[in-house]
């Protein structure tokens, strides 16, 4: 009987000791999750900002009466991409705020999927913005931005160029 009851409690003690670490494994991954600093999905419908609606194509040419680009970093072009040989584009929804800084953005767009989303992302947060003189009250608006990475003689050039030059282009892809 003795026994038994030694047996078991290093058996509870075991236990404790998974859900324990399970415990702390379950808090680690919340904390992690919720610290991710960059969310491709961001949306300006979640934000009490009152966007001008700009982004479609019949209007993207108003958006020069509201902002102009004052700063302006181009994006790197992917290592795995370039050693991959792929060229392609993504294009984005983005707002503009009364400071002149990208403060929403989704993917709308993406040849292949995902592979320069990340980059397109890190380089159109760092760009800003100026008021037009016609802006004076900055008001904020909503546009879309493509940002191509072409480099010639690739595997899927003539397959990016046919694809990413269907809409206008605003930015081309850069470094390694």
């Amino acid at each position: 009987m003795q026994q038994y009851v030694l047996s078991r409690n290093i058996n509870c003690q075991g236990k404790g000791a998974v859900l324990k670490k399970l415990l702390i494994l379950t808090v680690s991954i919340f904390t992690v999750s919720a610290c991710h600093s960059i969310d491709a999905t961001q949306s300006a419908a979640n934000s009490n900002i009152q966007y001008l609606d700009l982004s479609e194509p019949a209007k993207k040419s108003l958006f020069e009466n509201y902002w102009q680009v004052k700063y302006r970093k181009e994006p790197r072009y992917p290592r795995a991409a370039a050693l991959n040989g792929i060229s392609g584009c993504t294009e984005l929804a983005v707002g503009i705020n009364t400071e002149g800084k990208v403060s929403h953005y989704k993917v709308i767009k993406s040849y292949p999927a995902g592979v320069f989303d990340q980059n397109a992302i890190e380089a159109i947060l760092a760009w800003r913005y100026t008021p037009t003189a016609t802006n004076q009250n900055l008001q904020p608006v909503l546009t879309t931005l493509q940002l191509d990475f072409m480099v010639s003689d690739v595997k899927n050039s003539a397959e990016a160029t046919a694809i990413c030059t269907k809409t206008n282009t605003s930015a081309v892809g850069s470094g390694v």
